[in-house]
């Protein structure tokens, strides 16, 4: 049970979840490929009489590995450690893990709701919500899957807290 789950109010449904997309693992393979392809073909690269040409090829490829392993670690923990949710009074949204940082705006204080998708990002179904409240609030969820839905679920449940 996260923390939206434990923490909501008398009364409070959640409506939709959401999550961040795994897409943002995509860097990390890459940086690992390449580390991985120097350590494969060190030897097919002509040596420029470099001392131990070798071995630097096979560090760099470490380097590059090591890379790959600690941005896939970091995407992973924001991955874990972020909550989306709708619920039928407000949006919460909850990052970190050691450090939490709770965004949070009331339907009714919501003014604008606004999607971007590029092209890349509508063909993987992910994309960035910006909500915007009265009184300048502000809450962005980049990177988050399935956002069309996210979208239409606060308009819906905004709607339906305007009728009630």
């Amino acid at each position: 049970m996260g923390y939206i789950n434990k923490n909501l109010l008398d009364g409070e449904v959640i409506l939709h979840q959401s999550k961040l997309t795994k897409y943002s693992y995509v860097s990390s393979l890459i940086t690992a490929t390449i580390g991985g392809l120097f350590l494969k073909f060190k030897h097919y690269i002509p040596n420029t009489k470099i001392p131990d040409f070798d071995f630097m090829m096979s560090c760099i490829g470490w380097v590059f590995i090591s890379i790959a392993l600690l941005v896939a670690l970091n995407v992973f923990v924001e991955i874990f450690s972020t909550e989306i949710s709708v619920t039928n009074k407000r949006v919460i949204l909850k990052k970190g893990l050691i450090r939490r940082n709770i965004n949070e705006m009331t339907l009714l204080k919501i003014e604008n709701v606004k999607l971007n998708q590029n092209i890349t990002e509508r063909i993987f179904d992910i994309g960035t919500l910006s909500i915007e409240g009265t009184g300048g609030g502000h809450i962005l969820i980049e990177d988050i899957d399935a956002p069309m839905a996210m979208h239409n679920n606060i308009l819906q449940a905004i709607e339906n807290r305007l009728v009630t």
